[in-house]
């Protein structure tokens, strides 16, 4: 096991079902696409480097909002707290957006 590099890594952001729904649950409610389909780069750090039509801040500022929401619950189902569904917080993402507005 000396390099390793050429084995892909499995990251919670782009290998999960959750953060997969999550994401395209969001981004589909608000008319976006073409952005954040499974790329690592973009779902970490919001900043999406691939032409498209949309403000650079707002799509920061919604990829981080859905990144810290997706962290959120995969903690509380970690740790036994609440545990909601993908709908609901899609609807919380959706709520602290419009805050934003």
């Amino acid at each position: 096991m000396k390099y390793l590099s050429h084995v892909r890594k499995e990251n919670f952001l782009v290998d999960c079902s959750v953060s997969n729904s999550l994401y395209e649950g969001v981004l589909k409610v608000l008319g976006i696409y073409n952005i954040c389909a499974n790329d690592y780069a973009e779902r970490a750090y919001g900043i999406v480097h691939r032409k498209h039509r949309y403000n650079q801040e707002t799509v920061f500022i919604i990829l981080s909002v859905i990144r810290y929401h997706l962290w959120s619950i995969r903690c509380m189902k970690t740790f036994g707290k609440d545990n909601q569904s993908i709908d609901q917080t899609i609807r919380k993402i959706l709520g602290k957006l419009c805050l934003l507005r």
